[in-house]
């Protein structure tokens, strides 16, 4: 049982190792996260206008994708 335990640990730190590796802000994967992030934020409003706070240095990249946001929640 705690050998199991230990497994499943080294197993979730492998995995987040892989997703921090992977998820670098300037990544395609990250861009594309962080707009269907935006994007069903905004579904589970339902409101006419939404407000985004974006952290210090990724203005440019929500800017860059705020209309493909826009455009498919449409």
């Amino acid at each position: 049982m705690r050998e199991r335990g230990e497994c499943l640990k080294m197993l979730k730190n492998d995995i987040k190792e892989q997703i921090v590796a992977q998820m670098t802000p300037s990544s395609a994967k990250y861009k594309e996260t962080l707009k269907m992030l935006i994007i069903q934020g905004m579904i589970r409003l339902l409101e006419d206008e939404v407000e985004i706070k974006v952290r210090e240095g990724e203005q440019s990249l929500v800017r860059s994708i705020i209309n493909d946001c826009e455009r498919e929640y449409s």
